[in-house]
């Protein structure tokens, strides 16, 4: 499951970066996707972003807004 979810992850942003000519909408899809997989990993494990600490190195890399 976990190898099929970033198998996929890993497909839509590449797909993205073909069909995608906007930079600031291609930089937001991958940051979602990547926010995605972040997400599943720690909801596996029965916890949050903030539970895995996840989420202060998503927010430093500008993948996670702190709102």
């Amino acid at each position: 499951l976990w190898g099929s979810l970033i198998y996929a992850a890993i497909n839509v942003v590449q797909q993205g970066s073909t069909w995608i000519d906007e930079k600031d909408r291609f930089h937001r899809l991958a940051c979602s996707t990547i926010g995605f997989a972040y997400a599943c990993k720690a909801q596996l494990r029965s916890n949050s972003l903030q539970d895995d600490g996840d989420a202060p190195f998503l927010i430093e890399s500008g993948i996670l807004c702190p709102e």
